[in-house]
């Protein structure tokens, strides 16, 4: 039976639901997941956080939300990834340290956060808002190994069934570009005021 209190979102980044069927995590090639998380600053994150715990629940059925531990995803990190783990263990791509990987994306959040808190009270800038942006690579890096084990224990090494770019994900691309311009232009017009501020008579 479906609860469509906590039924997904019809408009979603991913794709089409019927691909998904029976699968207990959302299955992502690398090449797609990386597109989508550096074009939307990382916002795709919250978004594969939750079909991974919508999908988990449907297959499991134990009564959990998916939306909260979506976004307060540095308290349920631990617990997702040993769900990965305790699925098809023998299907896994050579040996993961899971709690190892959920500390240091854990970790990476928490700079991320903290990082942007400070960029948009201009503490630190530009500093702030450069390291702000660069934490997404190793941010990215991190989530990797993660959806590589996922797509193996799911029986699609190479995520192919999810890889190519929908009407929905290329939308979520066009809003990230405006984000990442503007984000761009407020970080090189404060470098030219800090400039001109260093260099007054």
């Amino acid at each position: 039976m479906n609860d469509n209190v906590y039924a997904p979102p019809k408009a979603e980044l991913g794709p089409d639901s019927r691909s998904m069927a029976g699968v207990p995590f959302y299955v992502v090639s690398p090449r797609k997941f990386l597109i989508l998380f550096i074009a939307t600053l990382s916002i795709y994150q919250v978004y594969w956080l939750y079909k991974n715990w919508a999908l988990y629940r449907q297959a499991s059925g134990e009564s959990l939300w998916p939306v909260p531990r979506a976004i307060f995803s540095v308290f349920f990190l631990h617990s997702l990834f040993r769900h990965v783990k305790a699925h098809k263990q023998e299907d896994a791509p050579g040996e993961w340290n899971n709690n190892a990987s959920a500390w240091a994306m854990v970790g990476l959040i928490v700079v991320s956060n903290t990082l942007s808190r400070l960029s948009s009270r201009a503490v630190g800038s530009p500093y702030t808002d450069w390291l702000s942006l660069l934490t997404l690579i190793p941010l990215a890096l991190c989530f990797l190994p993660v959806q590589n084990q996922i797509n193996a224990r799911c029986g699609d090494p190479a995520g192919s069934s999810n890889d190519k770019l929908t009407g929905a994900n290329l939308a979520w691309c066009v809003v990230g570009a405006i984000i990442w311009i503007l984000a761009l232009i407020g970080l090189f017009a404060t470098d030219a005021v800090s400039n001109a501020g260093g260099s007054g008579f």
